[in-house]
Parts: structure tokens; C-alpha cells; sequence
């Protein structure tokens, strides 16, 4: 389960939304390492013959949603499943020794909650402060761009 009910009713009839929302309470921690583990143990035994060693990444910094996105949504399903990822950004100098990895999924986690406050993102902002899909978004474009969003989403998991 995503959420765990509290112990009092949240969907009452004199309970407001923004109540109902605020009974639910997320999972502990503990609960999503374990499912981490499970899901890391799971591709190491069944997929371990087929994965790829090393999936590299080149993006330029300054489209760095647009090719990122592109880059992930166009990636054969195993390769995602790759025991590293090498990321390099064109025209810069360096080579990754986990920091610029780091740098890629902060700075698309950043450019993502940026384009929430921008009247044609993906995602918009609720009053909650937490961000969500912007509703109609439902393009062919868009939905790549969700489908390649989840699966930034699962590499960040594996490599957190």
C-alpha cells in the first residue's frame, strides 16, 4: 500500500478534502528500503546475464529536460536495467565518477519543479506545495514525457 489510513475515517461527510489529505500518511522509510531491496534483488538474479554492464548518458546542460527525456523514453527497457550509469555533459570537461550522476538527476528533479511553475509544464503546483501532473496534459508528446519521467523516477530509486 502507497498510504496508510489513519484511524479516524478520512472520507466523513462534514471532513473537508484538504482534511481527508492531510489523515493520509505516507509509509515509514523502512518500508521503502525493504521494497528497494526487493526490486534491486530481483533484477540482479533474474536479468543478471542481460543486463548491460554501463548505460552512458550525454546531455547538454542547456536542454538538459528535453534531451534527458528523449534519451530515457528512447532507451531499450534493459538497458535501463544497467548496473551504472555514466553520465557526461557536451561541452564540459569531466568524467563521472558518481558526482556528475548526481549533478544529472538534482538538476532534472530542479528543471522539473521549475516547469511546474510555468503555465505549460507537465506538472503544476498545488497549494500543498508538492507537485502533480497539470491536468490535460494528455498529448502524445506528453505521455512520453510521463512515460520517460517514470522511468527517471525507477533509475533514481536504483542509483539513489
Amino acid at each position: 500500500e502507497l498510504f496508510h489510513r489513519a484511524e479516524e475515517n478520512p472520507f466523513r461527510a462534514n471532513l473537508t478534502f484538504s482534511d481527508a489529505l492531510g489523515s493520509l500518511r505516507p509509509p515509514n522509510d523502512r518500508l521503502l528500503e525493504v521494497k528497494r531491496d526487493e526490486m534491486l534483488e530481483k533484477c540482479n538474479g533474474e536479468y543478471e546475464d542481460l543486463r548491460p554492464e554501463v548505460l552512458f548518458v550525454t546531455v547538454k546542460r542547456s536542454m538538459l529536460l528535453r534531451d534527458s527525456l528523449r534519451f530515457l523514453g528512447r532507451q531499450p527497457t534493459l538497458s535501463l536495467l544497467a548496473k551504472e550509469i555514466f553520465v557526461k555533459f557536451e561541452d564540459e570537461p569531466g568524467i563521472d565518477a558518481s558526482g556528475l550522476r548526481r549533478d544529472w538527476f538534482e538538476s532534472l528533479g530542479r528543471k522539473l519543479v521549475e516547469e511546474a511553475s510555468e503555465p505549460d509544464g507537465l506538472f503544476c503546483c498545488p497549494p500543498d506545495g508538492t507537485i502533480c501532473p497539470r491536468p490535460g496534459k494528455c498529448g502524445a508528446r506528453d505521455l512520453e514525457d510521463f512515460f520517460a519521467i517514470g522511468r527517471l523516477i525507477g533509475l533514481a530509486i536504483r542509483f539513489k
